[in-house]
């Protein structure tokens, strides 16, 4: 038995050491599977006779209830006794989809069945720290040139038209790190600054 736990240790360590030479865990990050629930969501809908399905973000919740933000709207549900919690792609609590942040919360499609409760929410967050290298607007949208300091990874991000973003418009030329929020579109859905 002494000598499992030491092998276990060093087999732990040496996973370790080959994610990080592989850069695979520097540079890939955990990233949300989008669609890796959608079967289950899908089913799920149908069991609960849905009667309403929203978009935004979830900038309130307890075990009670659930207020979605949703095109600068705050929507108020009470939640229904069996309801069921996505987090990422997987099932969850309800605490999993508790804001991050008081300002970075995360994206959800909420389901109302026709008791006018929330039965379903399917809720996603991922977030990166990352300096913008350049922008532009290209008809009227705006596009990001990311860095990622952590993967020296550079990327291209479009920002969603309805993204929250810091007020003025110098953090557009700051080579300080900012925090973004990207959606399940797989554009940028928020931008934090310090």
């Amino acid at each position: 038995m002494k000598r499992i736990k030491p092998l276990s240790v060093i087999m732990l360590g040496l996973f370790t050491v080959l994610l990080w030479q592989s850069r695979a865990w520097a540079s890939v990050g955990i990233m949300p599977d989008y669609a890796g629930n959608l079967s289950e969501v899908n089913r799920m809908k149908t069991v609960y006779r849905i009667s309403g399905e929203y978009y935004g973000e979830i900038t309130f919740l307890s075990p009670e209830n659930l207020q979605l933000m949703v095109d600068g709207e705050p929507l108020l549900w009470k939640i229904s006794r069996d309801a069921r919690f996505f987090c990422n792609g997987y099932e969850a609590s309800w605490k999993a989809l508790l804001p991050v942040t008081d300002t970075a919360y995360f994206e959800a499609t909420v389901y109302i069945n026709t008791e006018g409760e929330v039965c379903l929410v399917n809720g996603f967050y991922y977030g990166f720290e990352a300096i913008i290298r350049d922008y532009q607007y290209i008809q009227g949208r705006l596009r990001l040139t990311l860095l990622r300091p952590e993967s020296g990874e550079t990327g291209v991000y479009w920002v969603d038209s309805r993204a929250r973003l810091p007020k003025g418009s110098d953090w557009l030329q700051r080579e300080n790190g900012l925090y973004f929020l990207y959606n399940s579109n797989g554009e940028i859905r928020g931008i934090f600054s310090e």
